[in-house]
């Protein structure tokens, strides 16, 4: 009787010891994912700023681009203005001549 007893005892301590270990090891399972995923975020985090530095880089450079542009646009349509104005009155005086003549 008392060699059954034992037997059981020791059974029902080995199934809570291996019960133990595999919660322990489950914890540790979850310890390491949450470890994981923590990394995963701070790297995906990392990326997005990045990304975001070089859309704002990006939007800088085509913004200075487009400001270049405007400012050249802006020179060569004062030119023509300029070119225009001189051409006219050139124009006119050529006129005034033939109707002279």
């Amino acid at each position: 009787m008392m060699m059954i007893r034992m037997m059981t005892m020791i059974t029902l301590m080995m199934t809570m010891l291996t019960m133990m270990m595999m919660m322990m090891m489950m914890i540790l399972m979850m310890m390491m994912m949450m470890m994981m995923m923590i990394r995963m975020m701070m790297m995906m985090m990392m990326m997005m700023m990045m990304m975001m530095m070089m859309m704002i880089r990006m939007m800088m450079m085509m913004l200075m681009m487009m400001m270049i542009r405007m400012m050249m646009m802006m020179m060569m349509m004062m030119m023509m203005m300029m070119r225009d104005d001189d051409d006219e009155s050139d124009d006119d005086s050529d006129d005034d001549d033939d109707s002279y003549d």
